[in-house]
C-alpha cells in the first residue's frame, strides 16, 4: 500500500517537492536536493535532474545486462513518471521495479544521499524477499516465482 499511495500521489501531482515546500515557507530553497541547479519539481527530481539521469542510465544498463527480456527496453520521462508509454509493453515485474526505483529516488532525497544503483539493488532484493514471503502466505508462490523468472539474475547476485 505504501507504493500504491506513493504512485497515486505522483500521478495526481500531490507529491511534495521543494518548489512547493518553498512556496509554503517550509524549506529554505526551491532548488533540487541532488543537483542544486534547478527548481525541484516532480519532472525534475524523477527525470531531468542530471544526478537522477545517471541513476536511470545505470539501472537501464544493469537491466540490459542481467535481464534478457529487457534488451530493447528504453527509459523515457513518460515511462518513468506515468509508468506507461505508447507502443511499449511492460510486464508487472518491470512496472514494480520502476515504481520501486522512483520510490527509492524519492527516499534518497530525505536521506540526503544520491540514488546509486548498487544501493537500489540491495533495496530491490530486500523488497523481493518481502514480496516472496507475501506470495507464500497468500498461496501464490508459484505464480510469483514464474513472473520473476526473467529477473532472477538481478535478484540472485
Amino acid at each position: 500500500t505504501q507504493l500504491q499511495w506513493f504512485q497515486a500521489r505522483l500521478l495526481h501531482r500531490i507529491l511534495p517537492t521543494r518548489k512547493f515546500l518553498f512556496k509554503c515557507k517550509l524549506v529554505d530553497s526551491p532548488l533540487c536536493c541532488f543537483c542544486q541547479q534547478e527548481q525541484e519539481t516532480t519532472e525534475h527530481i524523477f527525470w531531468h535532474c542530471q544526478i537522477v539521469k545517471v541513476f536511470w542510465n545505470n539501472l537501464l544498463s544493469l537491466l540490459h545486462v542481467k535481464c534478457l527480456n529487457c534488451d530493447r527496453l528504453v527509459f523515457s520521462g513518460e515511462l518513468i513518471l506515468f509508468s506507461t508509454l505508447k507502443n511499449t509493453h511492460t510486464d508487472r515485474v518491470i512496472d514494480f521495479i520502476l515504481l520501486l526505483a522512483k520510490f527509492f529516488v524519492y527516499r534518497c532525497r530525505f536521506q540526503n544521499c544520491y540514488p546509486l544503483t548498487n544501493n537500489f539493488t540491495i533495496f530491490l532484493k530486500s523488497r523481493y524477499r518481502i514480496e516472496l514471503y507475501s506470495s507464500i502466505v497468500s498461496d501464490k508462490r508459484l505464480e510469483f516465482l514464474q513472473s520473476w523468472l526473467p529477473y532472477q539474475a538481478l535478484i540472485n547476485d
